[in-house]
């Protein structure tokens, strides 16, 4: 858990190996070892950008890629939401939005999506702007009868904003929440959402 500077990819090689030496020396290992270094690796990403240091970002997608692929090959281990969910975030903050989706399409396939799931999807398609991504997968959640939470309501109005979409997304917020279409009532975080993208897409409208 020692967090070394936001620029320095965790030495995954050397951690695996140690991983390894646990297993030999007769102790269990569970979900927590992924999880665990893959927020390491979420957290580097939100300070490694392609465009100022390619060599770098390449090691980083590197780095997730060997994790994911460790993952997939351990017998020993079965991920939990946790992981996956942690898995999912990992890529999509590194921005690694093709292999978020495929991802978040497995758990969706194997009926191991939840609310965090939900959060983090919607938030990867409004960072990656990806407006078609999203519809479809609101609709999906819609049909496949998935029950969304308050941070997953507030999650889609915020992204419905980043894809630049503020007319939705205050139709969504004034008219179909305020009359119970969705089971959520606006609140504050909505307008707080919609006021702070009203800066970036200019709207004729006074909140009071």
């Amino acid at each position: 858990r020692l967090k070394f500077d936001n620029r320095t990819i965790p030495p995954w090689r050397n951690y695996f190996d140690i991983v390894q030496d646990m297993r030999n020396a007769g102790f269990p290992t569970n979900q927590f070892i992924y999880t665990e270094i893959l927020l390491q690796l979420a957290r580097v990403s939100r300070h490694i950008y392609p465009a100022e240091d390619s060599e770098l970002y390449t090691q980083l997608c590197q780095a997730i890629k060997e994790t994911h692929h460790f993952l997939v090959m351990d017998p020993f281990i079965t991920p939990d939401n946790a992981c996956l969910n942690q898995l999912l975030d990992t890529y999509q903050r590194a921005g690694m939005f093709t292999e978020a989706r495929q991802i978040w399409d497995s758990m969706l396939f194997s009926g191991t999506v939840d609310a965090t799931s939900i959060s983090i999807i919607m938030d990867a398609c409004g960072r990656h702007y990806a407006p078609s991504a999203a519809r479809e997968i609101f609709e999906r959640l819609h049909q496949d009868g998935h029950k969304l939470s308050t941070r997953n309501w507030r999650g889609w109005v915020e992204c419905l904003c980043q894809l630049g979409e503020m007319d939705e997304a205050m139709k969504l917020v004034f008219l179909e929440m305020a009359e119970g279409v969705p089971d959520y009532k606006p609140d504050v975080e909505c307008i707080r959402i919609l006021h702070k993208f009203s800066k970036r897409h200019p709207m004729d409208v006074s909140v009071k």
